[in-house]
């Protein structure tokens, strides 16, 4: 638990996944947290943790393997794809892939966000994109995840801290039914 003011905070772990080409957004995350965190979250003793691959410790073990340890510690995850796909891990043949089947394997509240693709990229997809649309394909068939496209950083910036804010908001938190899942349910323990 963290303290502001002498009070203590319930702290709430989000943990953002994406490949290497959404470093603009990546950037943004931790800034947004701490918006939110000012104007929001912490009037409602909640501290929100920004988490990513970059906080990993080192060591010895497969390097996935870490970064899921911390996957598995947070409570919300936030995954951003664009135009690629990432870097394979020996096990998937990306991180963001692993990071979502750990996630998935783990019932954790999952956040996707899409950002939209030139079309004259989408017109002669690469390997890497083509993986891309591949996923976004299976998100849609399963129908398992509503998900979110954005045209650029900034507008996933507005549109992130706008979810935020209403996974915050009593009355939303409220209006969260009884089949959730069961991240779903820690989460609105937390934030109790």
């Amino acid at each position: 638990m963290a303290t502001v003011s002498n009070e203590v905070l319930k702290r709430i772990r989000v943990f953002l996944s994406s490949p290497s080409d959404l470093d603009s957004e990546r950037k943004m995350f931790p800034e947004i947290l701490t918006k939110v965190n000012d104007l929001k979250a912490k009037s409602k003793g909640i501290l929100l943790e920004p988490v990513g691959w970059e906080d990993t410790l080192p060591g010895r073990g497969r390097p996935q393997e870490k970064i899921n340890e911390d996957i598995r510690r947070s409570h919300l995850i936030v995954m951003l794809l664009w135009k690629r796909w990432g870097t394979p891990t020996g096990k998937y043949s990306s991180g963001f892939e692993e990071e979502y089947e750990v996630a998935c394997s783990e019932n954790k509240e999952i956040w996707l966000y899409f950002r939209n693709i030139p079309d004259d990229t989408l017109a002669n997809p690469n390997e890497e994109l083509k993986k891309v649309l591949n996923f976004r394909d299976k998100v849609k068939t399963e129908r398992k995840f509503l998900f979110r496209s954005y045209e650029d950083a900034d507008r996933w910036g507005e549109q992130f801290m706008k979810h935020l804010c209403l996974l915050l908001d009593e009355e939303r938190i409220k209006r969260l039914g009884r089949d959730e899942l069961p991240a779903l349910k820690e989460l609105r323990r937390l934030l109790r």
